[in-house]
């Protein structure tokens, strides 16, 4: 096999439907080569058994026996890529065909070492529910000192070397150690934008953001510890952003609707964000206006073409 352009690299845990989906989302990348390793992580479903029976020679297995974390399981990609360029897709996630090239084209050609891009948020029946347009990279640093404003890794691809530079993700952070991989990115290499939604981001009751509450506050401990330093040279508070809006989250599902609007309020004055204005007067007006606002954003947001293909 030919030395591929891109590695990616792709964790994942008893989840062959999405797997399978996500899989086809790498392989059908244009204009570029790519390898693919499937890190699994002691999947006890069907997702061993149909990895050994899949027939194509770009990609590649590590078996985990005992779960070791997304973080570790990128970690063991990362050490077999033999990419000039390493991308990371999580398996519930699906890209546009034209992702990777877009990418690359636009990094190489204004000298950047890596490149995120925008994104749709679906639910399960591909539906979109939000379309998030990426930060300029003017400010990148500061802004992700703040927040993480890139969100997760599979809108992410770095070149090999600066991965080398850099390391790679920290396993004491889960599920935050992209945040920390991209304010690490950001510190030593210069990034490109794509302004257009190339991956999907699918909402579902088993994402981590949803299901690990007790790592996350632990993990946003260590994390702000990591670069508080760095926060206050840039005259920020670490993680200010992020902290509000997880907050305002859990405050908002317990029921606390006026602790959930004024933390959604405080986003808004600290990004001047108009959809944290909306997600206050919903918090304060009840589930109806914020079922009403929700339904409203869904027909707002057109669903990207290449989306259909999955669909």
């Amino acid at each position: 096999m030919s030395v591929p352009q891109v590695s990616v690299a792709m964790p994942t845990r008893n989840r062959w439907a999405m797997l399978e989906q996500a899989l086809e989302s790498a392989l059908g990348q244009q204009g570029v080569e790519v390898e693919v390793i499937v890190v699994d992580e002691a999947s006890s479903d069907e997702t061993p058994e149909r990895l050994q029976r899949f027939d194509d020679d770009r990609v590649s297995f590590v078996r985990h026996d005992t779960p070791r974390g997304p973080a570790a399981a990128r970690n063991a990609a990362i050490e077999r890529a033999r990419g000039e360029w390493v991308a990371f897709l999580d398996d519930d996630d699906l890209w546009s065909p034209r992702k990777l090239r877009a990418q690359i084209s636009s990094a190489v050609a204004n000298g950047h070492q890596w490149s995120y891009t925008g994104r749709v948020e679906i639910d399960h029946r591909m539906e979109v529910i939000h379309a998030f347009h990426p930060p300029d990279p003017a400010d990148l640093t500061a802004r992700l000192l703040s927040n993480n404003t890139i969100g997760g890794p599979s809108s992410v691809v770095l070149r090999k070397d600066l991965l080398d530079r850099i390391g790679a993700f920290d396993e004491r952070l889960p599920p935050l150690e992209d945040w920390d991989l991209w304010i690490r990115a950001a510190a030593l290499g210069t990034a490109q934008s794509c302004p257009e939604p190339l991956i999907a981001y699918r909402f579902h009751p088993e994402n981590l953001m949803i299901t690990a509450a007790d790592r996350i506050t632990k993990s946003f401990e260590l994390l702000s510890a990591k670069h508080r330093g760095a926060a206050a040279d840039a005259g920020v508070e670490f993680g200010a952003v992020w902290f509000a809006r997880w907050v305002a989250a859990r405050d908002l599902a317990a029921g606390r609707r006026l602790n959930a609007a004024r933390a959604y309020l405080r986003c808004a004055s600290l990004e001047r964000s108009p959809r944290d204005i909306v997600r206050a007067l919903g918090a304060l007006a009840g589930e109806r206006l914020e079922a009403l606002g929700r339904s409203t954003e869904r027909r707002m947001n057109r669903r990207p073409d290449w989306l259909e293909r999955y669909a």
